[in-house]
């Protein structure tokens, strides 16, 4: 009977430790959710950036570092252009002037915390220009961007967030900035083709598609391409209807728009 108890002394202490581990493993996953929710949303030459909460809790970030190594500057200290640094879901605060980034070559960190080798300090990380500037091991090691990789030289305009990841994919250079205002990206798609299929005879007389439709389609450039079936283009028209699929001869072709 007393070793009955002895054991059931012994779960007890055991199952009230592991409540404990639960219990701190709980508090850093919530810790560190806050902290993620906080992303670098837009940044201009000269040091003007905005910050934004792409999370569903406030998140106090009067204590968060930005940093273009070697310098290292609290939020608190710098000059806010907008927002608060308790920065509520959707939120944006930016502030004005950080280090007069330079368009052309650089990077920007933010930290929830000093201790900037850190790893679990370093929250968002992006770098233009170039690769390997001198944080991007740190934001490498903390999974937070791809070694080698830098978004394009921005002077001039703005790089701008989609919210999405933490590639260079996930960043546009755009002339549209919008500091203290949501992000208006610069889009482009193909669009979406309807019409045919249509079967001609190679017979010299001309054969000319019709009805083809274009919808969905956006950017500033656009081109039609007509290929073989090996994606070898024959021709680049202005519009489907103009070409004459007689000269391409027997087989299979392909109508694409870009």
């Amino acid at each position: 009977m007393l070793q009955k108890n002895l054991n059931l002394n012994f779960v007890k202490k055991q199952k009230g430790r592991v409540l404990s581990w639960l219990f701190l493993l709980a508090f850093i996953f919530s810790n560190n959710y806050a902290n993620s929710q906080i992303v670098i949303n837009e940044i201009l030459p000269g040091g003007d950036l905005e910050l934004k909460n792409i999370g569903s809790t406030p998140v106090d970030i009067s204590g968060y570092f930005l940093c273009e190594f070697p310098v290292y500057t609290q939020l608190s200290n710098l000059t806010a252009v907008c927002g608060s640094t308790t920065l509520a879901p959707g939120e944006l605060f930016a502030i004005e002037g950080f280090n007069n980034l330079d368009g052309a070559d650089g990077e920007l960190g933010l930290y929830s915390a000093s201790g900037f080798g850190n790893p679990d300090n370093l929250i968002d990380y992006v770098e233009w220009g170039s690769a390997g500037h001198q944080r991007s091991g740190v934001a490498i090691t903390a999974g937070i961007w791809t070694a080698g990789s830098a978004v394009d030289d921005f002077t001039g305009a703005s790089i701008s967030y989609d919210g999405v990841g933490n590639a260079v994919t996930d960043w546009t250079v755009t002339a549209t900035t919008t500091i203290c205002a949501e992000n208006v990206l610069n889009t482009t798609n193909g669009g979406t083709i309807a019409g045919g299929p249509f079967e001609f005879c190679v017979d010299g007389m001309a054969d000319n598609v019709s009805g083809i439709t274009l919808t969905g389609n956006t950017g500033t450039n656009s081109q039609w391409v007509i290929t073989d079936d090996q994606g070898n283009i024959l021709g680049l028209p202005p519009m489907p209807g103009v070409v004459d699929f007689d000269g391409a001869g027997a087989g299979v072709c392909l109508i694409y728009h870009l």
